[in-house]
């Protein structure tokens, strides 16, 4: 636009000398255009801003964090001048580093048009977040004039955790040797009720002559379910000088990790955080449980009231628990020695992950429990954790 500016200066003194040289009435006339062009372009510039708007395609997304997406935005003009282009001041998810960034979007807009952007976004951390389109710009024709006008036009956003599926981790319970605990190993007519299929059910387990007389998928409740507890305890207090939200996204998905496990293993799982709040309490019975448990997830904060992590461990009882699961991103000699106490005096698996920040293998780890070491910041860490599981 400086540009355009300069180069209309000098056609302006230009049209100056040449009027001054011929004293005409033609070099007059193109002098007095040239001279109230801008003061035109002004005034029909900002009549036209009053026509032309940004709205988002959609009001709400959810999608997985890490994983590209697109998010619309319309562009419209109700004002008989086409603008090229309009500017688009918003704040999105940028794909190149994963947060939440200004940008600049340009459009061509015919009259009484619209125009749809497509732009592609991905986001490296779970939770809410909310995009915005802040301002819209135009120019005249030969833009010389550039004026703007705010807008507060939202769209929330929720990067939800990934949904990682550890296998048969959660059959280190021993329950792949008890067939009266285990419903896919029971007799055919061991079940107490059906209900209604809900998506995530195990399919071995769909009662076949019910559901082709009802045309509707029912499934075996098995009373044997709910013996069978998974304990799921994790340290959601962070140093002070650690990344908050990296840790809290460390903890949480592999606290989703182990619960989708158990809970497609039908293994009732419960999940605790040490927080007061009442909805931060995870007990999970069927695959409904489970997606709330998972999107109540992708909101919590990154930093909230919980206790300390070993008075969590203490406060648990751990009389009907079969396995349990402890996540912390500080591997605390407490800890440590909590879970070596747990697995000798319940006689159950214990499994101890640790989500690595410090980049270093833990050295002199011993117990009776399964060390979990996950390289955080490792898209696949989780998993290989899982494949390297280990008995110190």
């Amino acid at each position: 636009m400086r540009k355009n500016r300069i180069i209309y200066i000098i056609i302006l003194v230009g049209c100056l000398i040449f009027s001054m040289a011929y004293k005409s009435r033609i070099s007059a006339v193109l002098l007095a255009t040239t001279a109230a062009y801008p003061l035109a372009a002004l005034l029909l510039t900002a009549l036209s801003l009053l026509f032309v708007k940004a709205e988002f395609t959609e009001k709400y997304k959810e999608c997985e964090k890490n994983r590209k997406f697109d998010i619309g935005i319309w562009a419209v003009n109700r004002s008989v001048l086409p603008f090229v282009p309009v500017e688009i001041s918003c704040v999105l998810p940028d794909a190149a580093s994963g947060k939440m960034s200004g940008k600049r979007v340009y459009a061509s807009l015919c009259p009484f048009g619209r125009s749809r952007l497509v732009i592609t976004c991905m986001h490296a951390f779970r939770g809410s977040y909310t995009c915005s389109i802040d301002r819209v710009a135009v120019c005249d024709p030969l833009r010389l004039i550039r004026l703007s006008r705010r807008l507060d036009v939202k769209m929330n956003v929720v990067f939800l955790p990934r949904r990682i599926s550890l296998g048969e981790i959660a059959d280190t319970s021993g329950a792949e040797n008890d067939t009266s605990s285990n419903p896919m190993r029971g007799e055919k007519d061991e079940f107490s009720h059906v209900r209604s299929y809900i998506e995530g059910d195990i399919l071995q387990l769909i009662h076949w002559k019910l559901t082709a007389k009802t045309d509707e998928l029912m499934i075996k409740q098995f009373d044997e379910i709910n013996d069978r507890h998974a304990l799921i305890l994790c340290d959601y207090n962070f140093p002070e000088n650690a990344d908050a939200v990296a840790r809290a996204d460390g903890i949480i998905e592999t606290a989703v990790a182990f619960a989708l496990s158990t809970g497609r293993s039908g293994v009732k799982t419960r999940v605790r955080f040490g927080a007061a709040d009442a909805d931060m309490y995870g007990d999970i019975d069927c695959p409904a449980d489970f997606e709330r448990f998972y999107r109540t997830m992708a909101v919590i904060p990154a930093k909230m009231g919980v206790c300390a992590f070993s008075e969590l461990i203490r406060s648990c009882n751990l009389n009907d628990v079969t396995v349990l699961f402890l996540v912390t991103s500080e591997l605390a000699e407490e800890t440590i020695s909590y879970a070596d106490s747990a697995a000798e005096r319940f006689g159950m698996p214990v499994i101890l992950a640790y989500v690595n920040f410090s980049g270093k293998k833990p050295e002199n780890v011993c117990g009776r429990f399964m060390l979990m070491n996950i390289r955080a910041g490792d898209p696949n860490g989780i998993i290989n954790a899982a494949a390297e599981l280990e008995m110190p």
